[in-house]
């Protein structure tokens, strides 16, 4: 497969993709995609920064759908302030399973919904989702077998 970034034009990819509008406080809501073979590829370059971003402070602009997965590196509601390690490699992990399994012919529904507490700007965690039309599950970091969800902790490496 080719490299195959987003089209920052149509970052829903034909209405495949569907970003949650953002708070009132600014903070992106969650991602919903169906993901195919044509969507794979993307090279990271977040072009925003989003709620609570702070440089040189150990967090990374993390792409709720990953651009290796089609998602927009420009869209503010894809983007939420996460520390380097759980984003990657820890969602970055999941990610690449997920594109792995796309690319060999599944059709996988994948979704990624932060979670804040009370009016914080950096989310706590990230709930991942991914089902795919021939029994896809994704293996977290020291699991023994698969799932289909798990949340990742918004913390720094321990």
């Amino acid at each position: 497969m080719g490299l195959t970034p987003c089209d920052e034009t149509d970052p829903s990819w034909g209405g495949r993709v569907q970003y949650g509008e953002r708070d009132h406080l600014g903070r992106a809501t969650g991602v919903h995609a169906t993901l195919r073979p044509d969507m794979m590829g993307g090279r990271t370059d977040p072009q925003v920064d989003p709620a609570g971003w702070e440089p040189k402070k150990g967090y990374n602009r993390a792409h709720l759908l990953g651009a290796q997965l089609g998602g927009s590196n420009k869209s503010d509601e894809n983007f939420v302030t996460m520390h380097a390690y759980a984003n990657s490699p820890e969602m970055r992990k999941i990610e690449t399973q997920v594109r792995r399994a796309v690319e060999a012919g599944e059709t996988i529904q994948y979704s990624v919904t932060p979670i804040h507490d009370g009016d914080s700007l950096v989310p706590r965690a990230v709930t991942i989702e991914a089902y795919g039309s021939n029994g896809f599950q994704f293996t977290p970091r020291g699991a023994q077998s698969g799932t289909n969800a798990i949340t990742i902790l918004n913390v720094p490496k321990r």
